[in-house]
């Protein structure tokens, strides 16, 4: 049984794919692009790409701007928790493949943080895009573990410090 693990990332109605086979990420081109417009026959257009089967099973990770409108048919064939791949590191990776230049930063469905994308300047605080990122484990991973991950410790703030009286030659 075929299990298709693909990453779509859909912003400003556009929408771009991503598969990972083989433990490697490949990029879906459509019609030679990598953003294709987000349209009613999207589904039907990627399953003849991806060789989707009737037999097959989907994971999916949604990272999006507005929910989108899955077909019913995709929907009901999820595979089995232990063979999802999306997480906030594989995520990170297959974004990557991606030509994104704006500032983005991708949250869970819990509004944690994790993975950004796109050229961030220093003390960059406008501009930034927000995206929601849905995938198979969102909903267990708890936001307070999550946090405690990205949370720094005292060292790490104190060296932080240092480096900022050493950037400014004090």
């Amino acid at each position: 049984m075929k299990i298709c693990h693909c990453l779509f990332w859909i912003e400003k109605n556009k929408i771009a794919a991503v598969l990972s086979k083989d433990n490697r990420f490949e990029v879906m081109k459509f019609g030679g692009n990598c953003f294709t417009g987000y349209t009613e026959d999207f589904w039907e257009k990627w399953q003849d790409y991806a060789g989707f089967l009737k037999t097959s099973q989907t994971d999916f990770c949604l990272v999006y701007d507005d929910a989108p409108t899955i077909s019913e048919e995709l929907l009901h064939r999820e595979c089995a928790d232990e063979s999802g791949v999306w997480n906030r590191y594989t995520i990170q990776d297959a974004v990557h493949l991606l030509p994104i230049t704006n500032p983005t930063q991708i949250s869970n469905e819990n509004g944690v943080c994790i993975a950004k994308a796109g050229a961030f300047r220093k003390a960059e605080t406008t501009g930034i895009v927000n995206l929601t990122a849905k995938y198979r484990h969102a909903e267990t991973a708890p936001a307070e573990a999550e946090r405690k991950i990205l949370e720094t410790t005292p060292f790490i703030d104190e060296m932080c410090e240092r480096l900022k009286i050493y950037d400014k030659g004090e």
